[in-house]
């Protein structure tokens, strides 16, 4: 096939790269090819790239549906019985650089991808319970089917998008848009979070559709300067997915700490609710704890009260206890959310409550402790069985909550196109609940 335009020539070189194993591809010779340099050393270019023609498969242009000067359109087929469009526009002038790539899959069926509304909460909650995440040896199940958008009313900026396969619902993600600082930076990225595919849907490309879809609410022109996604480390179906992205060093860490009621109900419980009186104090305490933490971004009293006021009805100032110097507000979220978790055939139930926000003063650590002994104890009585919570290693709090817990579960985090600042390796990583 004779491609001897400009736009041509540029898709040709590119599936010429993908198709040989990434022979031949530097960063130089990325950058004579691509406007926009790459951000990523030359290993990790490769290595992404791999990672998408490992995806796509070998392939080949069947059709050429658009051939203009600057941009062209081929339709491709792969060894993996799979199609694609592939579209490539360049640069106006030389050396005609490539500016914009869109792959889209072809399908044989119909598929489209709408925004999620109220009504379509049952339908997803089923999809999410018929398509378990396999995390090590254990299928794990979210049963969200008393309120599947609860966590949605919490987030920043929350969208959740779900595809119909020919008019029926076949997969769901969400993408949630939040303010952090990473290397003393702030920036705005979109976590992509709670993907699932219906089993008879698996391998139609559904992902890519719905990915496409946030991206399209969420572009990064406009509305956000990156994106991320954490997942448990032992969650092979994520980690592959994302095996072309450098992970961080250091990471969060989910630790399960079981709720049990007080060993003496004489005792008086340790603080009191918070108020919106309340609120310096607060934001003190939780900027002194993780104020160094990357993905941590300081708190302001406007922001707190925000966050505490978006949905009274699940995580408000009441759901903050508070002592002279240590606070730790939980989300009771069992309420809406039970966890299965079936290994070997049997299945256990969980229900959690999120520690969403904490902090404490220094040298307060016991009063720190003693509110995890209040909230054990509330919770307990409210039929859930933990308190889940994020540290990191470096983090100062991660002693305190390790010597607590009954398990801890190590994630991974990527962040594209921000790295990972050298300061986390003394400061620790901040994971915000809400989020996961």
């Amino acid at each position: 096939m004779n491609l001897t335009t400009p736009a041509g020539r540029q898709l040709a070189w590119y599936l010429e790269v993908m198709n040989s194993d990434m022979r031949g591809l530097t960063l130089d010779e990325h950058d004579l090819h691509f406007a926009a340099p790459a951000e990523a050393t030359e290993d990790e270019l490769r290595t992404a790239w791999s990672g998408w023609a490992t995806r796509v498969g070998h392939t080949a242009i069947d059709k050429v549906t658009r051939d203009d000067e600057h941009e062209i359109a081929v339709e491709l087929s792969t060894d993996k019985s799979t199609r694609y469009q592939l579209t490539i526009a360049v640069e106006p002038k030389p050396p005609h650089r490539v500016q914009a790539m869109d792959w889209q899959r072809l399908y044989d069926f119909t598929v489209a991808v709408r925004e999620a509304t109220e009504a379509d909460g049952p339908a997803l909650a089923e999809i999410e319970q018929r398509a378990p995440i396999e995390v090590g040896d254990a299928r794990v199940t979210f049963d969200r089917s008393a309120d599947y958008l609860a966590a949605a009313r919490l987030m920043e900026d929350a969208t959740v998008v779900m595809a119909e396969v020919d008019g029926e619902p076949a997969a769901v993600e969400w993408g949630a848009l939040h303010h952090t600082r990473i290397g003393g930076r702030h920036y705005r990225l979109v976590n992509f979070i709670h993907l699932r595919v219906a089993a008879e849907h698996q391998r139609k490309g559904l992902w890519g559709a719905l990915v496409r879809k946030l991206n399209e609410i969420y572009p990064a022109e406009v509305a956000a300067d990156g994106d991320y996604a954490c997942a448990a480390r032992d969650n092979h179906s994520i980690q592959n997915a994302f095996a072309g992205r450098p992970r961080w060093r250091v990471a969060p860490v989910r630790a399960l700490i079981r709720a049990q009621p007080a060993s003496s109900s004489a005792a008086p419980a340790p603080g009191r609710p918070a108020t919106p009186d309340d609120a310096e104090r607060i934001v003190e305490l939780l900027n002194t704890t993780h104020g160094r933490e990357a993905m941590f971004l300081p708190y302001t009293t406007e922001a707190l009260r925000t966050r505490l006021e978006r949905a009274p009805d699940l995580y408000t100032w009441q759901h903050l206890r508070l002592t002279e110097n240590a606070v730790v507000g939980v989300w009771p979220s069992g309420a809406q959310i039970r966890v299965l978790r079936e290994t070997d055939g049997h299945t256990t139930e969980t229900r959690h409550g999120l520690v969403l926000d904490y902090g404490y003063a220094p040298g307060a650590e016991a009063e720190f402790e003693q509110l995890f002994g209040y909230w054990g104890d509330r919770l307990a009585a409210h039929d859930h069985t933990h308190l889940s919570i994020f540290t990191s290693e470096p983090s100062p709090s991660y002693p305190i909550i390790e010597r607590l817990a009954d398990r801890l579960e190590p994630f991974d985090i990527w962040t594209y196109p921000v790295g990972e600042p050298e300061s986390t390796a003394a400061d620790g990583v901040y994971a915000d609940q809400v989020y996961f």
